[in-house]
């Protein structure tokens, strides 16, 4: 089994972090891209367990939502009648980020 040594694997991350499609990172790094969504896989756990870790008892005085709108193939004014089947697909996402300020 191949392994990826850590600066391929650091600058693979960072590419992909910095807006290079997974496919472009690809190319640029000449790995598979099976083999970047694994890392990325790998790279988000990690990020998880390490919140989990230190991010308790946190005394905040005040919390800041905020959300993104974007569409999905089609914005709903130009989804016809013909589309309506596929309107689960072709529709309106939001997504939601907060924000906390400490004392």
């Amino acid at each position: 089994m191949n392994v990826l040594s850590e600066e391929k694997q650091s600058a693979i991350t960072a590419a992909v972090c910095e807006g290079v499609s997974i496919r472009a990172a690809a190319r640029l790094h000449n790995v598979h891209k099976n083999t970047i969504l694994r890392l990325g896989l790998k790279v988000g756990e990690g990020c998880t367990a390490l919140h989990g870790k230190l991010m308790k008892n946190l005394n905040v005085s005040r919390i800041e939502l905020d959300e993104v709108w974007s569409f999905v193939k089609k914005k709903r004014r130009n989804v016809g009648v013909e589309d309506q089947i596929q309107l689960v697909t072709s529709s309106s996402t939001w997504r939601w980020t907060r924000r906390a300020k400490p004392f």
